[in-house]
């Protein structure tokens, strides 16, 4: 029942802060194409990191989930209580500099308000779409899956300059933006990895 829109796997660009990098939608249990209840202990990867790793652990002890619901405009999903606003075609992003944001069709937004004022963001992401089974069930990796790549190689050629691994060194903007290469995810049964 999961939308196709929202089948793949997912990379929550920007989101190092809770040391979370991949997730999935589709293995929610969606009661209708609005509506879904995820496990988040399962298919949703945190880097090794010991926030990383309490967030795992905590996940997975307390066998926590997450409500998934769409606005009936289809705009906005909510998680819980994360925003998340879906992109149109027609959307335009830009930089604070005014470049333009580089971005697939599938690509969607997180995104936290101050008092729920629309003009006063306090804390967003990218939620790009990495990869997904066409209707054949082929692998299509999106424009995002280089992307992805590019910022985990560089993410470990920094961690290998710097000790100890699993640390990254030198700037705040940098280490925000580098992809820890080590990971840790627990799998759904069934899942086929």
């Amino acid at each position: 029942k999961c939308p196709d829109r929202f089948r793949g796997v997912w990379w929550m660009e920007g989101n190092q802060f809770n040391q979370e990098t991949l997730m999935t939608f589709q293995d929610a249990d969606w009661s209708d194409e609005t509506q879904a209840v995820k496990n988040s202990y399962e298919n949703w990867m945190r880097t090794p990191t010991c926030f990383g790793i309490i967030n795992a652990t905590a996940n997975y002890r307390n066998k926590g989930t997450m409500k998934f619901a769409m606005s009936p405009d289809r705009k906005w999903m909510l998680i819980d209580k994360y925003k998340i606003y879906i992109l149109s075609p027609d959307d335009k992003l830009a930089w604070p500099d005014g470049t333009p944001v580089e971005r697939d069709e599938a690509d969607m937004m997180r995104i936290d308000f101050d008092n729920n004022d629309s003009s006063k963001p306090t804390y967003q992401y990218m939620v790009r779409r990495v990869a997904y089974l066409d209707s054949d069930g082929n692998l299509v990796k999106t424009s995002d899956y280089n992307m992805f790549q590019d910022l985990v190689s560089k993410g470990k050629q920094r961690i290998d300059s710097c000790p100890p691994d699993y640390c990254f060194c030198g700037s705040q903007s940098e280490a925000l933006q580098l992809i820890n290469p080590w990971a840790i995810i627990r799998f759904a049964p069934g899942s086929n990895p």
